[in-house]
């Protein structure tokens, strides 16, 4: 054989080596409930809300269409919505099994609306508009601007909160229950950045 079709045949080999050894063994493993729960927030601050929709409980799509959840959050795919989301995060905390219920807490942290929203306010604008939009519009561009300068340097003011999100086990895997015992959003500690 020629020295370059051994060459390939090698690679092949060793090829076919490395497929197998990544190929999965054993029955398929099910997901969790914080594989569940972050396919759900990965979903909702992505803007993807008919993927989070899917992985609400039967008990919470029975209670809430899925045209209704989703006009609940119309407005959240505005260009601001998505630039304040972007500096959204979370961290599941600690997860809770009981049997077909869990219970997931989670650092989500999230820009300071109430701090930014102030500091907007202390860039004042008001009575500085004048009769061309050119001006207006550079003069916003240089208010704002410093904010943006200041957030990229010193990083987004951020607000920290645990939250408990609440599960349970159905036939097709772990879903988000949003109402009822154990309802999402139950406060247990807050920090500022």
């Amino acid at each position: 054989m020629r020295r370059g079709t051994l060459k390939i045949l090698y690679f092949y080999l060793l090829l076919c080596i490395f497929l197998a050894g990544c190929a999965p063994s054993g029955t398929p493993q099910q997901a969790g409930p914080g594989d569940s729960l972050r396919v759900y927030l990965d979903a909702v601050l992505e803007g993807r809300f008919e993927d989070a929709y899917a992985y609400l409980s039967s008990g919470e799509r029975v209670a809430r269409s899925r045209a209704d959840y989703l006009a609940m959050r119309a407005d959240e795919g505005s260009v601001v919505a998505r630039l304040l989301t972007r500096n959204a995060s979370y961290r599941i905390a600690e997860v809770v099994v009981t049997g077909d219920r869990a219970r997931c807490d989670v650092e989500v942290t999230i820009p300071d609306f109430k701090k930014v929203l102030s500091e907007i306010d202390g860039e004042s604008l008001t009575g500085r508009f004048t009769g061309s939009n050119m001006e207006n519009l550079s003069l916003v561009r240089r208010k704002l601007g410093h904010l943006d300068a200041k957030y990229r340097r010193e990083g987004m003011p951020v607000n920290t909160v645990v939250e408990s999100f609440w599960l349970v086990k159905e036939k097709d895997g772990w879903r988000v229950s949003l109402k009822g015992e154990g309802t999402a959003g139950g406060r247990r500690a807050e920090t500022d950045r």
